[in-house]
């Protein structure tokens, strides 16, 4: 069994440009008969910025993973997409490969 611990970013992006969140995250990546599971943890405990993570999840779970520090493009050769499900607590969530189309449309509904 591999595994990669360590420090990433989570970013979510609106287009190529627009970068509209970006959280710092702790990883636990275990590799085992060519799968990986992998376990975040988001590095904050500023409520705002957990609310609007969980936001951001609910809106479209897919992120670009990103290793090369906080500041990334959406073309950065170190990030993958991958899709984020968030457990009970709400800094603690697994996440998976996305390997499905590079353009997803997102449908969301304000109810007031």
């Amino acid at each position: 069994m591999d595994r990669y611990q360590g420090r990433a970013w989570l970013g979510w992006w609106a287009n190529r440009s627009t970068c509209l969140g970006s959280v710092e995250i702790d990883l636990d990546v275990r590799c085992e008969d060519d799968h990986w599971r992998t376990r975040g943890r988001l590095l904050t405990s500023d409520p705002e910025q957990v609310e609007a993570f969980q936001f951001l999840c609910q809106l479209d779970p897919l992120f670009r993973l990103h290793f090369g520090g906080a500041e990334s493009t959406f073309d950065d050769p170190d990030s993958i997409d991958v899709l984020v499900e968030p457990d009970d607590n709400p800094q603690n969530f697994t996440i998976t490969r996305y390997d499905g189309p590079p353009v997803r449309k997102v449908s969301f509904t304000f109810d007031l």
